[in-house]
């Protein structure tokens, strides 16, 4: 059986995907119409979120939080093999996503 893939960015009206606000809220709430199990998506499009991560969330997360098995949202599955995201406390508290994963490679740093 072959996955189901949506594509889903936003784009301003002259075809850019950066360098214009938006709204996190409700570009994640549409998302969550399509009922998929995981969300790819890439650690520039987390890093240059345009809300203001409180200095405290960046560090790795110590304590996970098991998901209730009736929780039909996503995983977060972020790319990031240069281990560059820290905020993982800010994002697991965000309501989009159940849990996380992070893809690394042999070269992202340990401490990822």
């Amino acid at each position: 059986m072959k996955p189901k893939v949506i594509l889903y960015n936003a784009v301003s009206v002259d075809g850019r995907t950066q360098g214009f606000d938006i709204d996190m809220g409700l570009f994640y709430s549409l998302a969550q119409q399509w009922g998929e199990h995981a969300s790819l998506v890439g650690c520039d499009t987390l890093l240059n979120a345009p809300d203001e991560i409180p200095e405290n969330d960046h560090q790795s997360p110590v304590a996970t939080v098991t998901p209730s098995a009736d929780d039909e949202r996503p995983i977060l599955v972020v790319a990031d093999s240069r281990g560059r995201l820290k905020a993982w406390h800010y994002w697991r508290k965000q309501p989009y996503w159940k849990d996380f994963f992070s893809l690394c490679t042999q070269r992202t740093p340990s401490e990822h």
